[in-house]
């Protein structure tokens, strides 16, 4: 599951405990900055180290990532057949609707033409 805080509500940390919980149901969780983060005061704001410590306490893989640009570069090389991923945001997230699944066809097409390579 992929998250980008961004809704007026989910930037802040009343749900905090609540989202890590909910969170935790998924195999493994990566967290974007929270967006226009500036705009929430700092007592106020949601803590992404706080919630991915929650959800590792649970048994869970956290990771927080900058952005849609990190997230893309980092998880695309490590997603195999058959994995499922919720994108959560309700915006354009950095263009991750487009860039993933684009990065994904990327590597697709090196295997296949490193596989082609290897076996003339």
């Amino acid at each position: 599951m992929i998250l980008e805080p961004r809704s007026n509500t989910l930037r802040r940390n009343v749900f905090q405990d609540s989202l890590a919980e909910s969170l935790a149901l998924a195999d493994e969780i990566i967290v974007a900055n929270v967006f226009k983060s500036e705009a929430i005061p700092e007592s106020e704001r949601l803590d992404l180290t706080a919630v991915t410590r929650q959800i590792e306490k649970q048994g869970r893989r956290a990771r927080i990532l900058a952005d849609a640009d990190a997230i893309v570069q980092q998880i695309a090389p490590e997603l195999k057949s058959g994995d499922v991923i919720a994108i959560l945001s309700n915006g354009g997230f950095g263009g991750i609707y487009e860039k993933l699944p684009q990065r994904l066809r990327s590597l697709a097409g090196n295997k296949s033409a490193n596989a082609l390579e290897a076996h003339p």
